[in-house]
């Protein structure tokens, strides 16, 4: 089973009717220092550069297929140094207070990466779906950089692909956590894909 929760008064969401989500969504990907195709070039070239990597002896896609897990660990560290080596100001984060993708001038605007390798659907860790408890803990609530990839099953004989991109807006209680104690996933409801996640790259 799976709770939610309404709304904080301190998210752009609050008290917003569900058919004008999309509306303040548009907006705060205006106000963002990054572009949809900005996004979209950062996660495209971070996947290659993963094909083009060598660990010791091997290259991967030729001599090593790692899991899904490693395939989007490996995404979630090149997203922001691709990022951060076009655009001034942006840089990978250092704390674990910090968002993944910190940008100085403005903290407001830094960003979370959350890969999956789901055909649609992103998830975060059960943590994700209750209150914060800890002081030092970085804020759930902001701008996300959503991906999905394909696995090296569903690809077969061919190199893997970006399936989807997303750019938008999470609020910490968006996330749903299973009520399960050995539940350890949180999920997103349809309406946040559907209104606060804009698709920037769809292949």
């Amino acid at each position: 089973m799976f709770w939610s929760r309404p709304k904080s008064s301190e998210s752009p969401y609050f008290d917003v009717p569900d058919n004008e989500r999309q509306a303040v969504t548009r907006e705060l990907l205006r106000e963002h220092p990054l572009s949809g195709q900005d996004v979209t070039n950062a996660v495209l070239d971070a996947w290659e550069d993963i094909f083009t990597s060598t660990i010791g002896v091997g290259r991967i896609g030729i001599d090593i297929f790692p899991t899904p897990q490693i395939m989007g660990f490996l995404l979630h560290e090149l997203i922001p140094l691709r990022v951060s080596s076009s655009h001034n100001g942006w840089r990978k984060d250092s704390e674990a207070s910090e968002k993944d993708l910190v940008f100085e001038p403005d903290l407001r605007f830094s960003t979370e990466v959350k890969t999956s390798s789901n055909s649609n659907l992103i998830y975060g860790n059960r943590s994700y779906g209750v209150e914060n408890s800890g002081r030092g803990k970085k804020a759930k609530s902001g701008y996300y950089i959503a991906v999905n990839f394909q696995s090296w099953r569903e690809a077969g004989r061919n190199q893997p692909r970006i399936r989807r991109v997303r750019f938008g807006w999470i609020d910490s209680t968006d996330w749903i956590a299973q009520t399960a104690e050995t539940g350890q996933a949180s999920s997103l409801p349809s309406i946040v894909y559907g209104s606060q996640l804009a698709i920037v790259f769809d292949d």
